[in-house]
């Protein structure tokens, strides 16, 4: 069996000029998307229309068309399937600011990505664009590159990792992986090998799952006859991560005397199935995670020093909930709007009081596992449209627990970082004024469900100005959250 390497990040290899479909009826997108993507390779048209996108596609033939689900004309499933009906061959990628289930279920029926707007990541989105373009065929899967809740959030540690890891995936390079249990180190995981431009698949290995009576035939993979009831061969997770990503999550609980036999293939760069007489390449890009301090592991000698500094060129640490409060309100609409959706529920608004509590919450057991059951458990017991305080009750052995209980103190923290001490008077007065400003916004933007039309009349503002203050101060407006999704006491009926 013959192995190719796999061939390098999409952004390190040279391309030709691809031509790209731009249709959006939003001027601000087109307008940056188009000075984004000229500068790298690509020809650009545009589109405000679903009729003007099928005169252009017409027209320019591009290599591949990215379509918004809004437009004022005809809805992007319907201008989708005309594209499908007249130019089978046009990969197409659909972008959507809504998240709405509906037309995902449409778009992914029709073998088609969809993203989710705002893009983040122009690097990643240029790559994706490339391999759609080059790969209709194997390239249209029916995932999204944002791969759970977990990353979604507009908090500065949120989007610090969103760089780290769009920075990380460019490079083959282990990466280590560390956070507290429920962050979503596994999503963090999937995010650098949907980022890395790596051919093959990504392969996840819960590492302290295998005893060691198996641990060669699952890893190295056997061949017929090795033991007894090897009636076939099998290719290991060695072998199956070829080209792509091999993920050791939970690494730190991995028995000590089964840490050499990974070291040794890391080291090596080779593999032998059981009973096999040939040594087979490991090509995959290795990525592991755990809850635990590998270094006081080290330390106490339940670990291996060189397997640890073998696994953490790179390490990321995902940050815990509570150091993200701010990144509540939307999670907590991420997950009522699956709810809605997995089981027809009709939520539509979050009572303020019920909001006010998930944010006060430490989450300290489980982080957005925990709050993603919170959210799951109320839903169940609402019997209206809105969450209420006391559908957040916690039940230990059968008995209920007022919701207020469930609130924990916030730890107190210092209004300004110490580093406004090594600045001089002017250049602290503009950033104690920039930032407060940006607070102020943010905190009116949750309070109406990020609706910019509301903000702006709440707090005596034109909406023109405020779009241009926002984008000013560099706050990310996540359209996940839209006014359908509004943060509200409904009214009460006489």
């Amino acid at each position: 069996m013959s192995h190719a390497r796999p061939p390098l990040p999409s952004a390190e290899v040279p391309v030709a000029a691809l031509k790209v479909l731009l249709v959006d009826d939003e001027p601000f997108f087109l307008k940056s998307m188009h000075r984004v993507l000229s500068r790298d390779q690509f020809e650009v048209f545009s589109a405000e229309t679903g009729r003007e996108g099928l005169r252009a596609v017409q027209r320019h033939r591009p290599d591949v068309a990215v379509l918004d689900l809004d437009l004022p004309d005809i809805h992007g499933c319907e201008l989708l399937a005309r594209i499908q009906e007249r130019w089978p061959e046009l990969p197409c990628i659909v972008l959507t600011g809504r998240g709405d289930p509906e037309a995902a279920v449409s778009v992914l029926g029709r073998g088609v990505d969809y993203l989710e707007k705002p893009i983040f990541d122009f690097p990643q989105f240029k790559a994706h664009l490339r391999r759609v373009a080059r790969s209709p065929e194997t390239t249209n899967r029916t995932r999204r590159t944002e791969p759970d809740a977990v990353m979604l959030g507009n908090s500065p540690a949120m989007r610090r990792l969103r760089k780290l890891i769009a920075r990380a995936a460019r490079f083959d390079a282990p990466v280590l992986i560390t956070g507290e249990s429920g962050v979503g180190k596994e999503v963090v995981a999937e995010g650098l090998h949907l980022r890395s431009g790596r051919t093959g698949k990504l392969v996840d290995v819960n590492t302290c799952a295998y005893p060691d009576t198996l641990f060669d035939s699952f890893f190295f993979g056997h061949e017929r006859g090795a033991f007894s009831g090897a009636d076939e061969s099998h290719d290991g997770f060695f072998e199956q991560a070829h080209g792509g990503t091999l993920f050791l999550d939970e690494i730190g609980d991995m028995p000590l005397g089964l840490q050499p036999k990974l070291l040794r293939v890391l080291e090596k760069r080779v593999f032998r199935r059981m009973k096999g007489r040939v040594e087979h390449p490991f090509t995959a890009r290795v990525v592991a995670a755990t809850h635990r301090d590998l270094k006081e592991q080290v330390r106490r000698g339940d670990f291996r020093q060189d397997l640890f500094y073998r696994l953490n060129t790179v390490t990321i640490r995902v940050p815990p909930l509570r150091e993200r409060r701010e990144d509540v309100p939307l999670l907590a609409w991420h997950f009522v709007r699956r709810f809605n959706s997995q089981r027809e529920l009709p939520i539509r608004s979050i009572a303020q009081p019920a909001m006010d509590m998930l944010m006060q919450r430490t989450w300290v057991e489980n982080n957005v596992r925990e709050l993603r059951s919170a959210i799951q458990r109320a839903a169940i017991f609402c019997e209206g449209d809105t969450l209420e305080l006391q559908h957040f009750e916690a039940w230990s052995d059968g008995e209920p627990a007022p919701a207020s209980e469930l609130i924990a103190p916030v730890g107190s923290e210092p209004a300004f970082p110490a580093s406004l001490l090594d600045m001089k008077r002017t250049e602290a007065k503009q950033f104690v004024s920039r930032s407060l400003l940006q607070w102020y916004l943010q905190e009116h933007l949750k309070r109406h469900g990020f609706n910019i039309a509301q903000t702006a009349d709440a707090i005596g503002m034109q909406r023109s100005n405020l779009s241009r203050e926002i984008r000013k101060l560099g706050i990310e407006m996540p359209d996940e959250l839209r006014q359908e999704t509004l943060i509200k006491v409904p009214r009460r009926e006489d």
